[in-house]
């Protein structure tokens, strides 16, 4: 399965709305772009599922909370997370849309887990 046939159910199965899942096509573009990492299904889909269901709860006004100190912790200890940091500020842009804390967090932890090789352009 590729993140377009994941995006795919998602959207027929009413998960997320059309527009939600432009805005992860742009992802996918954005990253790649920003990054020089082409996702797929194997790097790229806990992110891609994760923003897609948040974009969905913030038009729903519904937040998550995040507050394990320690997985904090550990996320902020990633070598690659202030590029983690960039990358999610560079996506907000670019969707026009700004994700709660709680679900930076989220987000901020499947980028660092992206990001983790050296390969990274940013």
């Amino acid at each position: 399965m590729d993140l377009n046939f994941r995006l795919e159910i998602l959207k027929n199965s009413s998960q997320i709305s059309d527009d939600t899942m432009n805005k992860m096509l742009q992802t996918i573009e954005v990253i790649d772009k920003l990054c020089g990492i082409k996702l797929n299904e194997e790097n790229g889909s806990m992110l891609i599922t994760h923003m897609a269901i948040a974009i969905e709860r913030i038009k729903k006004e519904e937040f998550i909370e995040f507050q394990d100190e320690d997985m904090h912790g550990q996320i902020k200890a990633h070598h690659k997370f202030y590029i983690a940091e960039k990358v999610l500020c560079e996506l907000e842009k670019n969707l026009k849309i700004h994700f709660q804390k709680g679900e930076q967090w989220f987000i901020l932890m499947h980028l660092c887990a992206l990001l983790g090789g050296d390969d990274v352009k940013v």
